[in-house]
């Protein structure tokens, strides 16, 4: 869905006391979070969503007269662990020469209750990586990460882009053409975790539909909380999850229209990931000593209804496009249920 500036008074199509999608059917207890997510929206539905976003002052003085386009309209609640969440809408739009705009909807859809803006990073272009990816047997459709959240000292004197994701790849998928939106049916890549920019630290999710700039969840940092990251298919759905498990707070966003509903095994992109945009070395202090990111993983091979540790998993390292060599980063490994760290002072030297 793509606007230009002069286009951006739309009409507002009013929703008159929407009510939410019915919810999936429920999924066995290690899943239980599935039972609560809203089912997809419809093209109508969502472009709803975004003409009322856009009838908003707030929202149109963040697009600072710029071109913009509508990339999906997600879901956000302050807790899923309650029996009946309360989900907001959440409009995301990507500015051109700027970054995302995110905004959120109260319940019923018909006012804008906040605003959250992502600078421009786009994962997963012109950076380095370290990756600890699935290498088992089995036909997946699910992968989850768990991490616990670093302490980061913001500091604006320091130009910062590092992101720690889990990351999805769509069966036969050409590699080179992941982020590009033209390649959405045949090429999706979905991402989903953590980023650290020059003044802020937050959660975030990205696709091909966005060109993998990094859109808002809604859900704040807080350093030593725990935040479990799933990217799984269901019913011909790709589904993008992140949760916060000590509030409960939880974004969705769901993805439809994509040819394979099965992940590409043993491929770097398919896993968890530290990605490096710095060109210099001392941006790892401003991670709290020791200076390292950790993760465990599970994968499902049944749309997430059940989760199970990784048979075996590679880890390589990659420096801006170059050739993928054995990781000297990553200690460790998710596999068997193990925990892999990512030594940060090591990863800043690897950059472009």
């Amino acid at each position: 869905m793509k606007f230009h500036v002069l286009a951006i008074l739309v009409s507002v199509v009013l929703l008159g006391g929407f009510v939410l999608p019915a919810t999936i059917s429920a999924a066995p207890s290690d899943n239980s979070d599935a039972a609560k997510i809203p089912s997809p929206l419809t093209k109508t539905q969502e472009e709803a969503f975004t003409n009322m976003a856009l009838s908003d002052k707030s929202v149109r003085d963040s697009i600072g007269g710029k071109d913009f386009e509508g990339v999906g309209v997600g879901f956000f609640t302050e807790n899923i662990d309650v029996e009946n969440p309360i989900w907001q809408p959440v409009v995301h739009l990507n500015v051109k020469d700027t970054g995302s705009v995110a905004a959120f909807l109260d319940p019923s859809g018909q006012e804008v209750t906040r605003i959250e803006e992502q600078p421009l990073v786009k994962a997963a272009i012109n950076a380095a990586f370290a990756s600890n990816y699935y290498t088992g047997a089995s036909t997946v459709n699910g992968l989850r990460m768990t991490t616990t959240a670093p302490t980061y000292a913001v500091d604006a004197t320091t130009n910062m882009a590092t992101l720690f994701l889990l990351n999805a790849v769509e069966n036969n998928a050409d590699v080179g053409k992941l982020c590009n939106p033209a390649f959405y049916a045949t090429s999706y890549w979905a991402q989903v975790g953590l980023v650290w920019t020059t003044n802020a630290r937050s959660v975030m999710w990205a696709d091909n539909a966005t060109q993998c700039i990094t859109q808002s969840t809604g859900i704040n940092y807080v350093a030593g909380h725990v935040y479990e990251n799933k990217i799984y298919t269901s019913g011909g759905t790709w589904y993008i999850v992140a949760k916060d498990t000590n509030t409960g707070s939880t974004f969705t966003k769901t993805r439809t229209g994509i040819t394979y509903v099965v992940f590409e095994n043993s491929e770097f992109n398919n896993g968890i990931f530290f990605e490096n945009h710095n060109t210099g070395t001392s941006w790892y202090t401003k991670y709290a000593s020791p200076h390292e990111v950790s993760a465990t993983a599970k994968y499902s091979s049944n749309n997430g209804s059940t989760w199970s540790n990784w048979q075996s998993g590679g880890k390589q390292d990659s420096d801006c496009g170059g050739p993928r060599v054995p990781s000297t980063i990553i200690s460790g490994n998710v596999a068997g249920g193990g925990t892999a760290t990512w030594d940060l002072q090591d990863m800043s030297a690897l950059d472009c």
